[in-house]
């Protein structure tokens, strides 16, 4: 017993929709890249701007706080960059613009030696205080003990 079926093409299967492999974008997120886009066209590549700035890759990698294989791998590929780095060489960039006689590096850290020194007085003067008030509260606790040996004396021995 044949049933006669007409023999008809399969329909196309709807599509399927995949998810995407990237997470979405904060506003936040866009607002960065836009940010560096901009950075980019004004001030050209990271290593265009370590030349402007007239630094070793060692030194832009102590300013930056970075090791220097951040550094290497962001030059390969500079979509990897963090969003803060750019907006530190943009500081570092508009200081050296304000005052072009002076190394950034140096004059940074000749800031940081005064602000040292500075602080190491302010430890040193607090701590001679501190002698002096343990050198007056050792004094003061030996006149107390004088005054308790005579208290003790005429009230108990007299």
């Amino acid at each position: 017993m044949d049933l006669d079926v007409p023999h008809t093409e399969p329909q196309p299967l709807l599509p399927v929709l995949k998810p995407t492999l990237g997470r979405t974008k904060s506003s936040q997120r866009m607002r960065y890249e836009a940010e560096i886009r901009l950075f980019r066209s004004t001030f050209g590549s990271l290593e265009d701007v370590r030349l402007r700035l007239g630094l070793s890759q060692r030194k832009i990698c102590q300013l930056l706080l970075v090791d220097p294989s951040a550094w290497t791998r962001w030059g390969r590929d500079e979509s990897k960059v963090p969003p803060h780095i750019y907006r530190a060489l943009e500081w570092y960039i508009s200081l050296a613009e304000k005052d072009p006689g002076r190394s950034l590096i140096g004059s940074l850290q000749k800031q940081w030696r005064s602000d040292l020194e500075f602080a190491n007085g302010k430890i040193e003067d607090l701590a001679a205080e501190l002698r002096t008030q343990k050198g007056v509260s050792g004094t003061l606790t030996m006149v107390l003990g004088c005054f308790a040996l005579v208290f003790v004396y005429f009230t108990f021995f007299r």
